[in-house]
């Protein structure tokens, strides 16, 4: 019995990896004006206009976060929603930090904008910092 639960449960789990990964576009990368990178791994869902993606944001302090989110094609745009959360330390203190915020390329050189807010929850003291953000995003290759 056991290895049929075990059996059933991977294959819920392998299915839509498979059907996913079939869809796959490739990786992409942006430079953004203080030389972040974002890379994302992008994947097509339902038409032929929605997109998915998953990724790294790297600062060029050395840090890295996960991000993830969707766009959809408005207007020769690539239109959506960017996010990122996770649970760091900041100066000895535990945070969650997370941004919310939109992202639009233009189709003819995938280059653009991102803006939102980054809130850094600290969790010992509820205490909430939030600062809204812009950035002009450049199109570039993927570092190696």
């Amino acid at each position: 019995m056991k290895v049929i639960v075990t059996c059933c449960f991977l294959l819920v789990l392998t299915v839509p990896t498979l059907s996913f990964s079939e869809g796959y576009m490739g990786t992409f990368c942006w430079l953004d004006e203080k030389g972040n990178t974002i890379e994302l791994s992008v994947s097509p869902v339902g038409n032929d206009k929605g997109f998915t993606y998953s990724g790294v944001y790297h600062t060029t302090k050395g840090l890295s976060s996960p991000v993830y989110g969707n766009v959809n094609i408005l207007n020769n745009q690539l239109a959506g929603v960017f996010t990122s959360t996770e649970r760091v330390e900041i100066q000895g203190e535990p945070y969650v930090t997370d941004f919310v915020g939109n992202i639009s390329l233009n189709l003819s050189d995938l280059n653009g904008s991102l803006w939102g807010t980054a809130r850094a929850t600290n969790i010992s003291t509820d205490q909430i910092t939030s600062v809204s953000s812009s950035n002009d995003l450049t199109f570039t290759n993927c570092p190696e």
